[in-house]
């Protein structure tokens, strides 16, 4: 990723802690989180992380900055595994943004006013 923190990442970072934190509460092993007031606080920080995240459904900003970064594009949700049930409308939604609100019919170069 880059130096700052942008909208395309929002979603790989939270991916990428709700990973980590599942992985950490999975483990059965005390050493990994011996102390059960520490292993409650990170899973209340879970579910609150998890709440943060549902939020980004919210918007379709997210789902179109992740696809116009070029360093992630479609190919971020192929490569994390998605569903491709999710994938399709991540495109779906990219397409038709561009369509309703960016492509622009009456702007084509037409013929008709030579």
């Amino acid at each position: 990723m880059s130096k700052y923190v942008t909208l395309s990442s929002s979603v790989p970072i939270y991916n990428k802690l709700l990973d980590h934190i599942e992985s950490l509460l999975d483990k059965e092993d005390l050493k990994y989180c011996g102390i059960s007031n520490i292993r409650d606080a990170i899973q209340k920080g879970y579910e609150k992380l998890k709440i943060y995240y549902s939020k980004t459904d919210d918007s379709y900003a997210y789902t179109i900055a992740t696809i116009l970064d070029p360093r992630l594009k479609l190919n971020f949700y192929r490569k994390e595994k998605w569903e491709t049930e999710f994938i399709d409308q991540a495109k779906n939604i990219f397409i038709n943004t561009y369509n309703n609100d960016y492509f622009e019919t009456n702007n084509m170069i037409s013929n008709d006013n030579d």
